[in-house]
């Protein structure tokens, strides 16, 4: 699945505030808290608990899974996902092998 820009940013800039506070510069804070968003979102996931991966998002998200199937708000993704963990996603399980960020602007 997908995040939205808007949905990851919201989460991204309270990521960046923890880190700052901790003493981290810019841009090892940013890094940080785009790992943090990656991996709740993997461990939501895996777990297989559609509050935690809503609440990831904003209340007017986009989501478009795997499949091309899109879901234009959090209570929308939050409907959709208790099904797919039940049924056809029952057995995946998300494993990061490497984490990477790299900014476009």
């Amino acid at each position: 699945p997908n995040l939205t820009q808007r949905g990851a940013l919201s989460h991204l800039r309270v990521g960046l505030a923890f880190a700052q506070n901790y003493g981290l510069n810019p841009a090892m804070a940013r890094h940080t808290a785009t790992v943090a968003l990656l991996t709740s979102g993997i461990d939501a996931r895996n777990d297989r608990n559609a509050d935690q991966l809503a609440a990831r998002f904003e209340k007017d998200a986009e989501f478009v899974n795997v499949s091309g199937l899109w879901w234009h708000d959090r209570g929308a993704i939050h409907r959709a996902h208790p099904d797919g963990f039940d049924t056809i996603l029952s057995e995946l399980k998300i494993t990061l092998l490497e984490k990477q960020v790299k900014w476009i602007s």
